[in-house]
């Protein structure tokens, strides 16, 4: 394959792991959608309210017991894909950047938008703002429906127990997963092609 084929081949690579990158956004995003809708038809069951044509047939505070673990669930379908999002990041960052370099034999890199200074800055000021929101739709907003499902709940029964239990359990995998998915993304925004092992 000569060097006018692998740029071809590179530059398709590039286009792909963009629209890849697009879509595996997108996907991801909707899993905190869902999340806040889980949250909203969770309460609505335990007020007895009908929403979307669902309604129980009298008030169910202990259906907030689910909240916490619908939420650990959806966090965790949410960090796979996130988890995802960062390599193609990753990808197109540091691996496409770095082959440029070697295949054109140059001494400097052409920066693309991933590792642009604009770029670079945007991440860095939204890194915390993302964590906020991810904290609030999966953390914040289920323990305050755990809590008030607790307000009815005397714990006379095995079932009770044994659904703070699981609760307080999803409640520390969701605290790891949020500040797994932090780090992640700070170690992801540091990166640069000379990070790269292969040359």
């Amino acid at each position: 394959m000569d060097k006018s084929t692998r740029h071809e081949y590179l530059l398709e690579c590039y286009r792909t792991s963009n629209q890849e990158l697009l879509f595996r956004c997108k996907h991801r995003d909707h899993w905190i959608k869902i999340q806040l809708l889980g949250q909203v038809i969770l309460l609505s069951l335990s007020l007895g309210v009908e929403i979307s044509g669902v309604r129980a047939s009298s008030n169910v505070p202990s259906v907030l017991a689910l909240a916490l673990p619908v939420s650990f669930v959806l966090l965790a379908l949410y960090s796979v894909e996130d988890r995802l999002v960062s390599h193609i990041i990753h990808y197109i960052k540091v691996d496409i950047t770095h082959w440029e370099a070697v295949l054109s034999s140059a001494n400097e890199i052409i920066p693309n938008l991933e590792m642009s200074e604009g770029m670079s800055k945007y991440e860095k000021s939204t890194l915390f703002l993302k964590t906020v929101t991810q904290t609030v739709a999966f953390l914040i907003i289920p323990i305050c429906l755990v809590v008030y499902w607790l307000s009815f709940t005397c714990f006379n029964s095995f079932w009770e127990i044994l659904g703070l239990i699981i609760n307080i359990i999803c409640g520390v995998f969701i605290i790891f997963l949020i500040i797994w998915t932090f780090y992640e993304r700070w170690c992801l925004h540091k990166l640069r092609p000379n990070d790269n092992k292969t040359a």
